[in-house]
């Protein structure tokens, strides 16, 4: 029974962890150069006015933080059965 108890505590916290350093590798640098030629309406951009730097960073486009959030609720979740069950078997004896 105790190791099952300790399988619930350390396998969401592994998990919490282990999504903690794969938040950090998605937070990389990404060009957003225009590759083509834009057109508005079927018709070709002048060609006398040209892109003025590159476009503003805004965030990522991963959803790795929010899974994150969910590994952290989730073990939170799980430390608060684990407590409520030690609390409830050791009111009962």
């Amino acid at each position: 029974m105790k190791t099952v108890r300790r399988t619930l505590i350390a396998a969401p916290i592994a998990l919490a962890i282990a999504f903690g350093f794969a938040g950090a590798a998605s937070a990389q640098e990404v060009d957003y150069t225009p590759k083509v030629d834009a057109q508005v309406l079927g018709t070709t951009q002048d060609p006398a006015v040209q892109a003025s730097g590159t476009l503003p960073y805004t965030g990522s486009d991963s959803s790795l933080p929010l899974a994150e959030v969910g590994v952290g609720l989730l073990a939170a979740g799980g430390l608060a059965v684990v407590m409520v069950r030690r609390h409830q078997a050791n009111a009962e004896s």
